[in-house]
């Protein structure tokens, strides 16, 4: 499980209204601040990805992210960001285990989110030549996106399938 934050505005603004360009502020963002965060859970069992647009990120999210899960005994890995604090005492989670980030530590044995980062870093750009989508639309295109990582060569006809209504 991890996090990461995308620069998306709202078009069809006033010009006096708009967002300012340039510098922008580092760090964590918020719906508010025009950097929503997107959850990413990765299943090594399933090999896919699941996704979450966000207004913004707390505990309490993430543990209702994983009363979602269907499984228990689940074996979470993280970095050391707070609201992923105390996920070993949630009931459906066996173990937590966390990489710091801040000290250089990207893997520790078997504890590691390098899947959820090539995501991130596979996504970032399909996000980026779509050119300034809207955060009311965000998460049209993150959804799609996960889909079509999910399924791979076979997205068209799984999507023609769900579309035509024979089976999900």
């Amino acid at each position: 499980m991890d996090e990461f934050y995308v620069n998306a505005g709202d078009k069809g603004i006033k010009k006096e209204n708009r967002r300012r360009r340039g510098l922008k502020r580092r760090g964590r963002g918020t719906y508010r601040t025009e950097r929503p965060p997107i959850i990413t859970l990765y299943s090594r069992m399933e090999k896919r990805v699941f996704t979450s647009v966000e207004v913004s990120l707390s505990k309490v999210r993430i543990w209702e992210m994983i009363d979602g899960v269907n499984s228990d005994d689940l074996i979470v890995n993280t970095d050391e960001y707070t609201i992923y604090e105390n996920l070993s005492s949630h009931p459906k989670v066996s173990v937590h285990l966390t990489v710091n980030h801040a000290s250089k530590e990207y893997s520790n044995g078997f504890s590691h989110i390098n899947n959820c980062e090539c995501f991130h870093s596979i996504i970032k750009p399909y996000l980026r030549k779509h050119r300034g989508i809207s955060r009311k639309n965000l998460h049209i295109y993150v959804s799609f996106y996960t889909f079509i990582y999910n399924y791979k060569s076979n997205w068209f006809i799984k999507l023609l399938i769900i579309m035509l209504g024979n089976g999900g």
